[in-house]
């Protein structure tokens, strides 16, 4: 529902021309000026939930990352050249300091056909019927 112009009501609204300007207004604002259409149910559009495909790095890249490098036989500063790379990056990542951008990783994972990049799926919480799911001063310190 959309509101009236002149009382704000949510309901239909009609078109009507009070005192020279066109206004969208309720059926019962619609007496004060001259009714130019009557009001129409409103077709509302369906609204899907669709989940958006979100993808992460998996936690566990950095021994993922060394196993496959020392697999191939390759050092960090030789698989750095080849996938055109600071070799120092590699050495964070493996040792898991910084996670590998989604490019990187993708670089990486049709380099050694690994996998590196998952899907993200948010487990729900489930609460007890009737607990409290306010956030409390606890909680805020249990975060920290």
């Amino acid at each position: 529902m959309t509101q009236c112009e002149l009382c704000g009501k949510e309901e239909n609204l009609a078109r009507a021309k009070i005192e020279g300007t066109l206004l969208n207004v309720c059926t019962k604002c619609a007496v004060f000026g001259e009714l130019i259409s009557t009001p129409k149910p409103i077709a509302r559009p369906v609204h899907s939930e669709r989940k958006k495909d979100i993808f992460i790095i998996t936690p566990d890249y950095a021994p993922l990352i060394r196993k496959a490098r020392e697999q191939a036989g390759l050092k960090q500063d030789e698989l750095a050249s080849r996938l055109h790379e600071k070799a120092s990056l590699l050495q964070k990542m493996e040792v898991g300091d910084i996670a590998p951008s989604m490019a990187l990783a993708k670089k990486l994972e049709d380099f050694f056909r690994i996998k590196l990049i998952i899907p993200y799926t948010e487990e729900s919480r489930e609460t007890k019927k009737g607990a409290n799911t306010e956030l409390t001063i606890g909680d805020i310190l249990l975060k920290k």
